[in-house]
């Protein structure tokens, strides 16, 4: 992985989560742990994690493309690799 694309996986009881992410444009990612706030309550359960991704200083122009792709891949009760 580089700095314009990664893949976290994420395993729980009810399976697992993979995320990836690809931009042209350099990105960080962090998770925040969301504890007993309300950040942190889902209609299904608790959702203990967020994944942010956040970018500094990305210039838009007219005429040039810029792309951004992210992918949510579940897996009920088996775990996911990463390819």
């Amino acid at each position: 992985m580089n700095d314009r694309s990664r893949t976290d996986i994420f395993t729980g009881s009810e399976g697992t989560l993979k995320v990836s992410a690809n931009a042209d444009w350099k990105f960080d990612s962090s998770t925040k742990a969301t504890g007993d706030s309300k950040l942190g309550k889902g209609v299904l359960g608790a959702v203990p994690l967020h994944l942010i991704y956040s970018a500094e200083n990305i210039e838009l122009k007219t005429g040039q493309p810029s792309k951004w792709r992210l992918t949510l891949e579940v897996s009920k009760g088996e775990q996911l690799r990463d390819k």
